[in-house]
């Protein structure tokens, strides 16, 4: 199922990110997610009403110009950066 979004998204080229949100105890579809390319960069508190833990994990994957913009913001501010996230906590990831 993953493996065909991503191809969709891929195909069709229109996407900047793909964004999910995972139970932040739900350690193996945190590493299922970050085999294809997802990393965290979030977490909410409160986001379940009916399980606990109540918090989950945001994960994003970048696609297409999402991956562009990452570069050209390091490039440009000669930035070397570890994960998206760092760089989305500077406010300069914003695709709208």
């Amino acid at each position: 199922m993953v493996e065909h979004v991503l191809k969709y998204v891929h195909a069709d080229g229109n996407f900047d990110s793909i964004f999910l949100h995972v139970q932040v105890n739900n350690e193996g579809a945190i590493d299922f997610y970050k085999k294809f390319g997802f990393e965290i960069v979030e977490t909410k508190e409160h986001y379940y009403k009916r399980i606990e833990p109540a918090d989950a994990h945001v994960l994003q994957k970048l696609s297409g110009r999402g991956r562009v913009v990452v570069k050209l913001i390091k490039m440009i501010f000669n930035l070397k950066f570890k994960s998206v996230s760092a760089i989305s906590k500077l406010g300069l990831l914003d695709f709208n």
